[in-house]
């Protein structure tokens, strides 16, 4: 019987394999299974279960979850299979290191799956992933994470933004701090919207394009332990575009947007100091001359 027959015992018809093989071994690799307290060789085309971590020592090896979509893990590489919902949706949470995704087109959406330390992946086609070590420093790095699009479709969510839609040749670097105090966006390759949240319903829309800049800046209210986000954006040229804080989980805590196409409308809304002594976005050290 086929891992795929067996994924389809019981009366649901699950997309993915009810276990997951490594195959086309080029080097040597390590896996933890869950039940295991070691790590042991990896046995070319042999399946295993869902919780089990990889190490990748040398070369590569492809990751199956089911005939057509697989992530092929490179030297240096460390993730855990992860099922996240029934094998309606699987995937990686890459730990460390270099992974080319590849899924097939006609995949549904939100099916394939990558959780990296700044966030989560949804893919279809291929596509590259570099994750350094975030447990290193809390200080940020443009290698913390580059992701690139190689053809089809990619959507991204990470803390207090999301990228609803990157497409082929698009490429970004997230830079986090692994205390989540700061994160820097950058646009490398391509055009695409990021959206930002900002304290209302509707989220700031922001191009970013190569060389465009977002930086968003947080600290714990001393009031409710909420996030409070400061947020910038930076065009090319080096000109800031938005400049916002607001309390996260706070709607309407917001000092609304700050630079204004009349230079003599300026509004911020007092509510962000009774939420504990949040931040004015100048005092964050937020200005297109630190670029």
């Amino acid at each position: 019987m086929t891992l795929s027959a067996f994924a389809q015992k019981d009366e649901k018809a699950y997309f993915y394999d009810v276990l997951v093989q490594v195959k086309e071994l080029d080097g040597t690799c390590d896996v933890r299974r869950p039940a295991d307290k070691d790590f042991i060789p990896v046995i070319p085309n042999k399946a295993y279960p869902y919780g089990s971590i990889i190490k990748v020592n040398s070369g590569s090896c492809k990751i199956y979850f089911n005939s057509t979509d697989f992530v092929q893990a490179h030297a240096g590489a460390e993730a855990i299979f992860r099922d996240f919902g029934r094998r309606a949706s699987v995937g990686l949470q890459v730990i460390r290191g270099e992974c080319n995704v590849d899924v097939g087109l006609r995949t549904p959406e939100k099916t394939f799956r990558v959780d990296v330390p700044t966030g989560t992946f949804y893919l279809i086609g291929r596509s590259t992933i570099r994750v350094k070590n975030f447990s290193d420093s809390v200080d940020v790095s443009n290698d913390d994470l580059r992701f690139e699009v190689g053809t089809g479709t990619a959507f991204f969510q990470g803390l207090h933004y999301k990228i609803p839609m990157m497409g082929a040749a698009n490429r970004v670097s997230i830079a986090s701090a692994a205390d989540g105090s700061s994160t820097r966006i950058t646009g490398l390759v391509g055009a695409f919207d990021v959206l930002l949240d900002n304290g209302t319903p509707n989220p700031t829309v922001f191009n970013l394009s190569p060389e465009c800049l977002i930086k968003l800046r947080r600290k714990r209210a001393e009031v409710g332990n909420n996030w409070v986000v400061s947020v910038l954006t930076v065009m090319a040229g080096g000109s800031a575009r938005n400049n916002f804080t607001y309390v996260d989980s706070s709607e309407g805590i917001t000092t609304g947007e700050l630079i204004s196409e009349d230079p003599q409308v300026t509004t911020v809304h007092t509510a962000l100091e009774k939420e504990g002594g949040a931040p004015e976005a100048e005092d964050l050290d937020f200005n297109a001359q630190e670029i």
